[in-house]
């Protein structure tokens, strides 16, 4: 496995960042896929890094605080919210917090709020919608525990990639195969419109009956 000892992870987590989620599972397929429910909450934002896992108890975010405070740069938080889409789990505090210590993102099956001022930072952060009401705080949760979420199985350390397009997870043993196809197959749609621009037609260069 490769060894993600600072700063090469940051520069490896970058790259992976500037390749799409749609590349990198065409590249290897079969990769978890969080479901479409999971959306990016500020357009043209993304996140490429080591999964720091918090699951909650229903409408209570300590787990989320403990998981802010631990936090390292470069991580992205993931929070299983037990789908409470009621309540929002993540806001202003959350956001102001990761960014000082550069936090890569966050992902979670629960809402969000305070959603101008997360757009105002452009924070990357992919939930299932907006709500007013906030969490209670009584019970810990857990961190760094395996979790589900939009049907995708994360694991503590496994790398979580999000963009436009959704959020995918690399288990952490098969980051360097994930990485070599994914620069193959960006290299192969690089080299695809490059012909487009000196003149072949789609059908031609996808393989495709012209009709």
């Amino acid at each position: 496995m490769t060894t993600l000892g600072e700063p090469m992870n940051l520069e490896l987590f970058d790259e992976l960042r500037r390749i799409s989620t749609a590349t990198i599972f065409e590249a290897y397929p079969g990769l978890p896929v969080m479901a479409p429910a999971i959306k990016q909450m500020v357009a043209g934002t993304s996140f490429a890094g080591p999964a720091l896992t918090a699951k909650c108890l229903p409408g209570d975010n300590t787990a989320v605080t403990r998981a802010v405070d631990r936090a390292q740069r470069g991580e992205v938080i993931v929070i299983d919210a037990d789908n409470a889409g009621l309540v929002a789990v993540w806001g202003e505090n959350a956001t102001y917090f990761c960014q000082l210590k550069g936090v890569a993102g966050c992902v979670t099956n629960g809402a969000v709020r305070d959603i101008d001022y997360i757009r105002e930072q452009n924070f990357p952060i992919f939930a299932t919608g907006v709500s007013v009401r906030g969490s209670i705080k009584h019970r810990s949760g857990w961190l760094d525990v395996p979790i589900a979420i939009g049907e995708a199985v994360v694991h503590p350390g496994d790398v979580v990639v999000g963009d436009g397009d959704g959020v995918i997870v690399i288990p952490k043993n098969a980051l360097d195969q994930v990485i070599v196809a994914a620069r193959r197959r960006r290299a192969d749609e690089d080299s695809r419109n490059a012909r487009l621009r000196a003149g072949a037609s789609m059908a031609e260069i996808m393989g495709a009956p012209k009709g």
